[in-house]
């Protein structure tokens, strides 16, 4: 449509890793300003506030599965007329049952996600045996009569990086758009001429205690070397690198 529309977040506003964006459009900082209010003593009249933005002004509030079931919103009737779920295939079922608590009768649910990536975190065996490990978008894939929409292109791998989970896990049904077959590895690197840009290398050194986590220096000295290398050979912006690893020890 033509005109803006009003948005807001519903969670806390004040995490220090939060955005400047995203406290900005906080439900909870708006509240404030639109009341002149702030402490615990001035909750209700916020709380209050919050409520007929959601009911009367506001189009669309975007939150958390279990921040949906905030209990300061059972005073609303069922306000929702659509609520789209992001990374449905990582989210429990009872998460998901949440914000559809907040639909009208005639709404619309929309569940986005990969049940072929990340699973729902289930550390109880009984639970996750028991199905509590199947997202509600999986059940739902596999729900004779309902046929999901498949997003077939994918625009962000080399086909190298993208022809294992292909194969392995999209049955070969995922084609590679136009541009990805421009993407080359930087020359930095002696490649393996079958897969270039994928590359495996091993070292023998041990990991070690680091607190609660663990850290291996080794390893550490051999990626500081490949981004040395990266970016002095091949003119890669170093902020166009990406690290990850699993420990936090060896991230610090």
């Amino acid at each position: 449509r033509d005109e803006d529309i009003i948005l807001a977040r519903l969670g806390d506003h004040k995490q220090e890793r939060m955005t400047r964006v995203m406290k900005a459009i906080s439900l909870e900082k708006l509240s404030e300003d639109g009341t002149g209010t702030d402490g615990k003593n001035s909750k209700p009249q916020r709380r209050t506030w919050q409520r007929d933005w959601i009911s009367s002004k506001g189009d669309l509030l975007g939150c958390t599965c279990c921040m949906a079931g905030a209990e300061y919103l059972d005073k609303l009737e069922p306000w929702a007329t659509a609520v789209l779920i992001d990374e449905a295939g990582q989210a429990t079922e009872p998460d998901s049952i949440v914000p559809l608590t907040r639909l009208v009768p005639w709404g619309r649910c929309i569940l986005a996600g990969d049940p072929d990536q990340l699973q729902p975190t289930v550390q109880n065996k009984s639970c996750a045996d028991a199905g509590l490990a199947k997202s509600l978008l999986e059940r739902l894939m596999e729900k004779p009569g309902l046929t999901p929409i498949i997003l077939e292109t994918q625009y962000r791998l080399a086909p190298t990086l993208m022809w294992f989970s292909n194969t392995q896990f999209y049955r070969s049904r995922i084609r590679n758009a136009a541009n990805t077959h421009h993407q080359h590895p930087p020359d930095f690197f002696r490649w393996d001429s079958t897969y270039p840009g994928i590359a495996f290398i091993h070292h023998s050194a041990r990991e070690e205690r680091a607190g609660t986590s663990w850290k291996n220096s080794k390893h550490a000295d051999i990626i500081q070397q490949l981004v040395h290398r990266c970016v002095r050979r091949s003119g890669v912006n170093p902020s166009d690198i990406g690290i990850v690893t699993w420990y936090n020890g060896q991230k610090n």
